[in-house]
């Protein structure tokens, strides 16, 4: 895990036996000044919770959501504990602040979302994985889920040749741009636009 994380170990009883360094310099407090003590007594607290803010009633193990201490957006992890030749158990969260990275694809999505280009976003075999309103219009759907459920190559494309132009272009670039092609809307008929694309890789290499 990242030395970032903040990793809390409490008892049944919801007494802290462990906080590792990243929890205790957001809490600012040594570990003598947690161990022993009530997940309420140290951890920032609202009404929101009692006993500890990241056990849940439900059997989920992962959540993602708000901080209920530190605010901002937090995937948290729960495992279980039981201490070798002990009879101690307990349970063990691993608690990542994701605000930053909410905050960038926030940022990203009202970018994808405003700019007047249809724009999407499409695996290798042509599988559409995300699409713009814009995209939407343009091809004459009414909704997002209709156009996504379609294959961009086979259905959308409308020329065998272009098709193969561009994906020639783009295993050898890794780009197009303002590449010509025609496309197929809702009700038959045909377009011409301009695509400018780029590809991404795995690490092996393919597209």
């Amino acid at each position: 895990d990242s030395i970032h994380d903040s990793v809390l170990l409490h008892d049944s009883e919801f007494k802290i036996m462990k906080a590792n360094r990243a929890l205790l310099q957001r809490l600012g407090k040594a570990a003598a000044d947690v161990t022993d003590r009530s997940c309420e007594e140290i951890l920032p607290h609202d009404s929101t919770w009692k006993s500890c803010p990241y056990c849940t009633n439900s059997e989920d193990f992962f959540y993602e959501g708000v901080d209920p201490c530190f605010g901002g957006f937090a995937t948290v992890s729960t495992s279980s504990y039981s201490e070798q030749g002990s009879n101690a158990k307990g349970t063990i969260h691993v608690v990542r602040d994701v605000t930053d990275h909410r905050v960038a694809e926030e940022k990203y999505r009202q970018l994808f979302e405003q700019v007047q280009e249809g724009v999407f976003v499409a695996n290798a075999d042509g599988k559409m994985l995300d699409c713009n309103d814009a995209f939407v219009r343009m091809l004459n759907h009414s909704n997002r889920e209709d156009l996504m459920a379609l294959n961009i190559e086979n259905e959308i494309y409308a020329s065998q040749d272009q098709r193969d132009a561009l994906r020639r272009a783009m295993e050898l670039h890794n780009y197009v741009r303002n590449f010509e092609v025609t496309l197929r809307r809702k009700d038959g008929s045909l377009i011409t636009a301009m695509e400018s694309s780029f590809a991404t890789r795995n690490a092996e290499g393919k597209i």
